[in-house]
Parts: C-alpha cells; sequence; structure tokens
C-alpha cells in the first residue's frame, strides 16, 4: 500500500464490481475508486444496477468515468494475442466500429484519469494479463501505466491467477509474455482482506444484479501485489517472444481452430 503519510492510493478498475473483487484489502485506503467503462449498450439493466449499488456504496470516493464498454471480451486470441499500446491485439474478425472503440477508449481513459494522479499516487490497478484475460482490464492496465510515467508515481496490481490454472483455460498471456521469473524481482506486498466487508459489498452488487463474478467466490486473504511501476519507472513489461515460441503458439492454432470445425460439422449433422 502507499509507504509513507503523504502518499494517496488510487484504484482504477475496468468495471463496477472489478474494485471489490482485485482490490478488496486496499479501498478502506482509497481516497478515489473509479471504475472506468460503467455504460453498455448491450444491457440496460445492467446499467442501472450499477448506479444504484454506486448511490448505496458503503466507502467514500467511489465514482464512475462514464465510458461505454467496447464489448470486447473474447474479440482476441486467447492464445495467439499480444500486449498493444492500448491494450491487446484483437482478432480481424472483430467488428471495425467495435475495435475503433476500443482504441479510442484508451486515449479517453488517460485523459479521464489523468487528472486525480500525482507524484506520491500510489496507482492500484488491474495486472498485465488482465486477472482472466479480460481486453478492456488489459487496457486499463496500459493506460495506468502512461500516467504512472508521466507523473512519475507508482503503480501495483494483483498478482492474480497463477500461470497454470490460466493456460488451462488458454489464456496464454501471462506464461508467454509476463512469466513468473521476470516477475521474481519485483517488490511485492501482502494485504489481509477483511472478508466480512467483501461480502457487504459483493452483496451489494448481487441485490442490484450488477454481480458478474461467481456468487460464491472470496479473494486470497492475504492478497499479494506487485509494483509493476516504481516512481515512473516500469518494472515489468512483455518479453519478446522467441521465434520458436511464435511457431509453437501458430501451430496450437490451427489445431485448435480445426477441433472446433470439426465439432461444428459434427453438431450440423
Amino acid at each position: 500500500m502507499a509507504s509513507g503519510a503523504e502518499r494517496e492510493v488510487l484504484v482504477v478498475v475496468a468495471h463496477p464490481d472489478d474494485e471489490i473483487l482485485w482490490h478488496s484489502p486496499v479501498l478502506p485506503a482509497a481516497a478515489r475508486i473509479l471504475a472506468a467503462f460503467d455504460t453498455t449498450s448491450a444491457n440496460a439493466a445492467l446499467n442501472e444496477g450499477r448506479a444504484r449499488v454506486r448511490a448505496q456504496y458503503p466507502l467514500a470516493g467511489f465514482a464512475f468515468l462514464g465510458l461505454l464498454h467496447a464489448e470486447v471480451y473474447s474479440q482476441s486470441d486467447f492464445l495467439s494475442r499480444a500486449p498493444a499500446a492500448y491494450g491487446v491485439t484483437l482478432m480481424r474478425s472483430c467488428p471495425p466500429e467495435t475495435a475503433e472503440l476500443y482504441r479510442s477508449n484508451y486515449d479517453a481513459l488517460v485523459r479521464a484519469v489523468d487528472r486525480y494522479v500525482g507524484r506520491h499516487t500510489d496507482i492500484y490497478t488491474h495486472n498485465p494479463w488482465g486477472e482472466y484475460g479480460h481486453e478492456e482490464h488489459i487496457q486499463v492496465h496500459r493506460a495506468m501505466v502512461e500516467l504512472a510515467q508521466r507523473h512519475q508515481c507508482s503503480l501495483w496490481v494483483w498478482d492474480g491467477f497463477p500461470a497454470e490454472e490460466l493456460a488451462a483455460r488458454d489464456v496464454w498471456m501471462r506464461a508467454d509474455y509476463y512469466p513468473d521469473e521476470t516477475l521474481a524481482g519485483v517488490p511485492t506486498t501482502e494485504h489481509d482482506v477483511d472478508l466480512e466487508r467483501f461480502r457487504e459489498i459483493r452483496a451489494l452488487y448481487q441485490q442490484e444484479g450488477a454481480w458478474t463474478w461467481s456468487d460464491t467466490y472470496l479473494p486470497p486473504s492475504p492478497s499479494r501485489y506487485l509494483q509493476v511501476v516504481q516512481d515512473g519507472t516500469v518494472l515489468v513489461t512483455p518479453r519478446r517472444l522467441s521465434p520458436g515460441r511464435r511457431a509453437d503458439i501458430a501451430r496450437q492454432i490451427v489445431s485448435r481452430k480445426a477441433r472446433y470445425y470439426a465439432g461444428a460439422a459434427r453438431r450440423r449433422i
């Protein structure tokens, strides 16, 4: 958490409920908790439920930035995608208007959060691989890295699900671009989770129809955080994949797609 009394904790997440899922231990110390993409064109009831949550939120400083979901979840290939300046590369099959909104949201997010960041800010946000691979989580991470560099401040992320668990779900970004050996030397901190407060906020989201994760999920306590930017210096960057690994990825994609189309053909019979 903040390393001195003069420092200010800022939590920035992609969606309402991400703050309690990934940053429960630091919320009570946060001066502000910002949710970027609180509005979706696909689910008016979810928008209304989130607004009700915000009105009843038990912690101070919780605010929505009013940005529109780009609806890009699963619009990148979880095996072959790569980090990009605006977040992560999307598949060529992604609708052009969706891809454009995703890219433009990056600049809008940087502009919206910039005024909340200063030299003595400790930002807590999504990890580089987006927890479970969510494209908008990765985008928020990239935007916060830019702001941490700009303001010479620090950035912390939840250590996240193990690489092996993510790979079992075909989410390869952590294992490929941010392998555990490159994270071993970065500063870490651990914080206990107030499970009673977590359950209270989870119940509020559930009551208002705005909870988007497992109904029984509890965060690990203590939760471990990695310092990926320290006083403006980036400590964690994606590694460049070897030609052999890129070829292996290509082979796996071809194999996976062949299995998919074979299954689809059987279902049509």
